[in-house]
């Protein structure tokens, strides 16, 4: 990493700014042209600090807050984060922003609501160009990270606020399911839908998509999850399972005793296949579960809008307390905690295939060690 930065004296105004930097400023210029831009840009970040410990007004700090995060995004379409030669302009923006978090952290009652009402503006900025560049710079240090944790430190959660979160995000998934529940098929697509649903303002808009870059190696306890290249494909064999079984449901949704036990057992079983492909880069167990919920609505499983915070009074409520099922899941639970190993799918069997598995799993079995010594 380069050591370069742009050593910048704050300015100050009297007013507030209020409008973001013009494109024409940044333009498309060389590196030695940008940084006058960038200049005006960080004193107009250092200027909104500044008054935003004696600013009275909500608004005033909503509209001084939301000009500042035009200028940042604004920066970002003329200087990407994932170009190097912006990587020291990047180092500093990124700081910048960092400050404004931990302002974000201070604030109390209607400012600190302005803060969340701008930040929540923002989604698609910190969960793209801030997300990518903290992860970047985690990468350089060789440290293990936690999508969950980045997304929280770029919004300031507090523990209270990343409860309120989920609890918002919960509701807003049990209508989808609900919108889902009639549809003839699962789809890929709606599997994403309800992950990103669940996740809004928890990991990256990014890590809703399911695995298909290479180097996106998803590993968890002991195992490591299917090859990118594969998951797709992995995926929609768990759904067409399902699909059949959905095939099968009578009109009115009616089946007895046994044929219900029956469904219920498949249910789970597709739940823990789906789990152990790890299709996603993070919240793999949460969305198996949705997808275990979106099953059991087509036979009349209605799903609470409130959260359950204990896992197993989830799926004992979801599997209508079947016990056989609820152990069936329970046991993929003890093997991915105590097995080492990976889905045996239909895209696994060939002898290159089980080398590059049997590589990632050393690996695996090696971070496990040096975790456990450390």
């Amino acid at each position: 990493m380069t050591s370069e930065r742009f050593d910048l004296e704050p300015i100050f105004q009297k007013e507030v700014p209020r409008q973001p930097v013009p494109m024409k400023e940044l333009g498309v210029a060389t590196r030695e042209k940008d940084k006058g831009a960038l200049a005006s840009l960080l004193s107009k970040i250092r200027e909104l600090k500044s008054t935003l410990f004696v600013a009275k007004k909500p608004e005033d700090v909503e509209k001084s807050l939301r000009g500042v995060m035009e200028n940042l995004q604004t920066a970002a379409d003329h200087l990407p984060p994932d170009e190097s030669a912006n990587e020291p302009i990047w180092i500093d923006l990124y700081k910048e922003f960092q400050s404004l978090v931990e302002l974000k952290k201070q604030s109390k009652g209607d400012i600190g609501k302005a803060f969340e009402q701008v930040f929540e503006e923002q989604r698609d900025f910190i969960e793209d160009e801030l997300v990518y560049f903290a992860i970047e710079e985690l990468k350089l240090t060789g440290k293990k990270f936690d999508l969950q944790e980045i997304i929280g430190k770029l919004y300031g959660y507090s523990m209270e606020e990343y409860f309120v979160v989920k609890d918002r995000n919960r509701e807003l998934v049990v209508d989808k399911i609900q919108e889902l529940r009639d549809r003839p098929e699962i789809t890929i697509e709606m599997i994403e839908q309800l992950h990103a649903i669940n996740n809004r303002g928890i990991v990256a808009k990014s890590a809703s998509r399911l695995r298909r870059d290479p180097e996106d190696i998803s590993t968890f306890s002991v195992r490591v999850g299917i090859l990118s290249e594969d998951v797709e494909m992995e995926v929609n064999t768990v759904l067409a399972r399902a699909n059949n079984l959905i095939a099968e449901i009578p009109p009115d949704q009616r089946l007895n005793t046994l044929k219900r036990i029956g469904y219920e057992l498949c249910v789970a079983k597709l739940h823990n296949d789906f789990l152990d492909i790890h299709p996603f880069l993070d919240r793999n167990g949460s969305t198996s579960l949705l997808f275990l919920e979106l099953m059991m609505s087509k036979i009349g499983y209605e799903p609470s809008s409130k959260r359950e915070p204990h896992y197993y009074n989830h799926i004992r409520k979801a599997l209508n307390n079947n016990l056989a099922a609820i152990a069936l899941i329970a046991s993929e639970m003890f093997r991915i905690k105590f097995v080492p190993g990976h889905y045996p799918g239909i895209t696994t069997q060939s002898p290159d295939k089980q080398k590059q598995y049997k590589e990632h799993l050393q690996r695996k079995r090696k971070m496990n060690e040096e975790e456990k010594n450390n």
